[in-house]
């Protein structure tokens, strides 16, 4: 197995100041967490996690869980917070979120859980950042090598806990429809009643 201590090693002795870390609630962000804290002084790492649907129970369990798993804090943001904060635009850049993060928590890095193979798209992006470091940007790719299999075999040598999205064939949720809008209604019935009061359309989201 290609080793992450080269990149996170890269990332420690090549930057200085705050990383902020964006762990969603998946495979590749559960990866890099674990890689960057084995090589990083704690200290210097802030974990931001985005939702889209504020307060579903069974999502802000598994952020409990990964917070005592790994002992650190998840600061939490609702997207349309990071909205409220752009007067309120409906549609925000890449760029726009990760400053607002940025200058919130002081850092000076904002770190990704990206992978080359996961699109021609993150392919393109990352491609050119041969160590994982995008210097201009001051944003950083840890497992830019790694591809699905990798972070598989990582995620279960380490034992680290996972969305329990996963356990029946979904990726982590961020946004329900159909298929994945059924399975909320049916597993957390009371989030899917929550995230209802937040988006009207879900419900008729669940027939399609």
């Amino acid at each position: 197995m290609p080793s992450l201590a080269f990149p996170a090693e890269r990332i420690r002795d090549t930057t200085v100041g705050k990383i902020v870390v964006f762990v969603s609630r998946g495979r590749d962000a559960a990866t890099m967490a674990h890689a960057l804290l084995a090589t990083i002084p704690c200290e210097r790492l802030v974990f931001v996690n985005l939702w889209y649907y504020p307060d579903l129970a069974y999502q802000q369990s598994q952020l409990a869980t990964w917070e005592k798993f790994y002992g650190i804090s998840i600061h939490r943001h609702p997207a349309e917070e990071v909205e409220a904060i752009h007067g309120g635009r409906q549609a925000l850049s890449f760029g726009d979120v990760r400053e607002w993060i940025r200058d919130k928590y002081g850092a000076e890095w904002v770190a990704y859980g990206y992978r080359m193979d996961e699109s021609l798209a993150r392919r393109a992006l990352l491609k050119p950042h041969l160590d994982g470091i995008h210097y201009a940007q001051k944003t950083l790719y840890p497992l830019r090598q790694f591809n699905q299999a990798l972070v598989l075999a990582y995620v279960k040598r380490h034992r680290i806990p996972l969305a329990p999205e996963y356990a029946h064939g979904f990726r982590d949720i961020s946004i329900f429809d159909g298929d994945s809008a059924r399975w909320l209604r049916d597993t957390f019935p009371d989030d899917f009643e929550r995230a209802c009061s937040w988006d009207p359309n879900l419900s008729a989201k669940v027939e399609r």
